[in-house]
């Protein structure tokens, strides 16, 4: 959220476009308010990836990407 908030603030004729999971929580609609232009997909959909990510010029992606291991672990254990 951060560097979405200094990108805007910097870079004022860049358009900058969060992508996120929840577009609902209070993080989203704060960069919203901000201007930001914010989008939902997930890690694991490449195809909402690819939308979330038509026509830009540059990505700085933050994941959690040991959330992709727990629910596979998870999946595993329920077995």
């Amino acid at each position: 959220m951060a560097v979405a908030k200094g990108i805007v603030t910097v870079a004022q004729e860049c358009n900058v476009r969060a992508v996120t999971q929840s577009p609902d929580s209070a993080a989203a609609k704060a960069l919203a308010a901000r201007g930001i232009d914010v989008v939902e997909a997930d890690l694991t959909d490449t195809a909402a990836l690819r939308a979330a990510f038509a026509g830009s010029y540059a990505v700085f992606a933050v994941t959690n990407f040991w959330r992709l291991f727990t629910d596979a672990q998870k999946e595993f254990s329920a077995d």
